[in-house]
């Protein structure tokens, strides 16, 4: 599996995106906002190996518009340290969300860390898009780094 992929797996708990494209309270929208950006951390418990390196400027796309209502494009944008830049959007649940990862990975010969470079804050920015007289709502959620949401619309 490739770090590309790897970041698409990102997207199994969408129907939390889904969830608050379609709610109307904003507390409840950030929660399931919230609850989808560490929802990503479900499946490293089962991960014993780091994902491949792609090649500089490699793409990947993952269309699931049948059966999840959505599609992402992912492009490796860095070697070294490893990033890539990532958009996805539902066309069904009207959200759209673009993710940048850079990551510092070492093997030390008994273990294996991962951790986000603090000069390439992997940053998600999720927009929901909802009736004229709303507007919209975009929530940044920043996981490298300092943690924090910031609001806006």
């Amino acid at each position: 599996m490739s770090f590309l992929q790897r970041a698409v797996e990102d997207f199994t708990y969408s129907n939390l995106l889904d969830y608050a494209s379609q709610t109307r309270d904003p507390v409840e929208q950030m929660a399931y906002v919230v609850a989808f950006s560490v929802s990503c951390y479900s499946s490293t418990a089962y991960r014993v190996g780091k994902p491949f390196n792609s090649l500089l400027g490699e793409t990947y796309e993952c269309d699931r518009t049948d059966d999840m209502g959505w599609r992402c494009i992912s492009e490796q944008v860095s070697h070294h340290p490893p990033g890539c830049s990532q958009y996805c959007e539902s066309l069904r649940h009207k959200w759209k969300v673009w993710q940048d990862y850079f990551l510092s990975t070492k093997f030390r010969g008994k273990y294996l860390s991962i951790s986000p470079k603090v000069f390439g804050i992997s940053l998600a920015m999720v927009t929901l898009e909802e009736e004229a007289e709303r507007g919209k709502l975009e929530l940044k959620v920043d996981v490298g780094g300092m943690i924090g949401i910031e609001e806006g619309g």
